[in-house]
């Protein structure tokens, strides 16, 4: 527990040390920042002073004038545009940026976050059942943010309801890419992967960008929209979803920070206040503090309230909800130092433990907001990939994080006939397996 073993990432990159010495005049130790994080000689120019204008272009995705075409349509029509989120911080921030672009520029929008016990993840055809019911029955375009890239049958039963659906992304996509009306998403298109490390919020600012880009050029609208006023809710999914601080996410991240530190949202304000953090804020208050209040309504179940914090438009509503938070987040961190002292002695206990390379622990109706924190702590302090898995009647139900680089996707697809489900990115898994199915796995 309290040994680790050092490896430097910077090591076999003596040559891009030295041009970065030699040619740009950099000190020693930054070279060895730099090129442990891969940014070569002709990217340190735009690492070190990125501006915003430096974002690419959005309709580089294939299908992306599809998408925003259909949804200017969908204004000007007066339809109904169904936004489906996700319940962590990623989700909502991307949720919240859409719907306020979208309202902002006359659309009528509704809002929906799946309840993770009762929906379970993504978009599924019961999440899109419950979306139209809470929405009045009806819409005309439904717009996927952080979620739906392996949602064939949802896209399906939405496409036989009548309704076209966007896509918005970032997860890896499975062998069959669902019958959608535009998938955005930079990991299904090689031809934009220099953004293959975009968030869910950053996938739907993509979008956002290019909805108002084709609405100045159409005579649409859009005139009065600044996508600056969004970058603190790209900020915040960004970092609180672990992505790498790199190209565009850089871009994001920096102007996005600086709008943070400005507070001009209400519940921005009341969530920084409830956090004690500090107006000199920095990426790690997001990391530590911010994004696990957000996250703490989703975990415990239903993450409507971190929602109507980041739309808040009046800041006795905002306090109201940042309070909430605070207490879910209370009780999520008694439960995951309950659930984590239980599985570290599980796991210690096991004579095979010392020479094993990962780590898997499993427990009758262990809290399953929580597990995925638990996963977290495990493959951080132990440095090997981890799972930890919750059993609830014969079901086992999993979360699971990586380690040094272990692409988790990869591996669980070589033991899937063991799983009834499994899905999310290389360094964070989610699964679902039979209770007699554990050994085996």
């Amino acid at each position: 527990m309290d040994k680790k073993i050092w490896k430097c990432a910077s090591d076999g990159k003596e040559n891009i040390i030295d041009e970065l010495i030699r040619n740009k005049f950099l000190p020693r130790p930054v070279a060895f920042y730099l090129a442990a994080r891969g940014i070569t000689q002709k990217e340190v120019d735009s690492y070190f002073n990125a501006s915003f204008s430096d974002l690419s272009d959005p309709f580089r995705f294939p299908g992306m004038e599809t998408a925003v075409k259909r949804l200017w349509k969908a204004i000007r029509n007066r339809e109904r545009i169904l936004i489906h989120g996700d319940y962590d911080t990623d989700g909502i921030t991307a949720t919240a940026l859409l719907a306020w672009v979208l309202e902002k520029n006359g659309a009528t929008v509704s809002s929906f976050l799946p309840h993770r016990f009762d929906d379970g993840y993504g978009f599924t055809p019961d999440s899109l059942a419950k979306a139209l019911e809470a929405a009045g029955g009806s819409c005309g375009v439904l717009v996927t943010v952080d979620c739906g890239i392996n949602s064939a049958e949802a896209v399906s039963e939405a496409g036989a309801r009548g309704i076209d659906v966007i896509i918005t992304d970032h997860h890896e996509p499975a062998n069959e890419l669902p019958d959608a009306l535009a998938i955005v998403n930079p990991k299904v298109h090689e031809c934009v992967s220099d953004l293959r490390n975009l968030s869910g919020v950053g996938v739907a600012f993509k979008l956002a960008h290019a909805f108002i880009l084709y609405g100045r050029t159409h005579n649409e609208g859009g005139y009065t929209t600044d996508l600056q006023d969004v970058l603190d809710y790209v900020a915040l999914g960004t970092i609180a979803d672990i992505v790498p601080i790199l190209g565009e996410n850089r871009i994001l991240v920096k102007y996005g920070m600086e709008i943070l530190r400005r507070q001009l949202r209400p519940g921005v304000r009341a969530l920084i206040e409830v956090a004690h953090v500090n107006s000199r804020m920095n990426p790690s208050d997001i990391t530590f503090k911010l994004a696990p209040r957000l996250n703490a309504a989703g975990r415990l179940g239903n993450a409507v309230s971190a929602l109507q914090l980041m739309t808040a438009s009046k800041i006795v509503d905002a306090y109201h909800y940042a309070d909430m938070l605070e207490k879910f987040n209370q009780k999520r961190q008694a439960k995951e130092q309950e659930i984590f002292q239980e599985a570290k002695n599980q796991v210690e206990s096991d004579p095979a433990f010392a020479s094993s390379m990962t780590i898997l622990a499993a427990g009758e109706d262990w809290h399953q907001g929580v597990i995925g924190i638990v996963a977290s702590r495990f493959a951080r302090d132990y440095n090997r990939p981890a799972i930890v898995l919750t059993i609830q009647g014969e079901e086992a139900h999993g979360s699971g994080r990586s380690a040094g680089g272990v692409n988790l996707i990869k591996i669980l697809s070589k033991c899937s006939h063991l799983l009834t489900r499994y899905g999310g990115h290389p360094m964070a898994v989610g699964l679902g397996l039979h209770k007699s199915q554990i050994p085996a796995f």
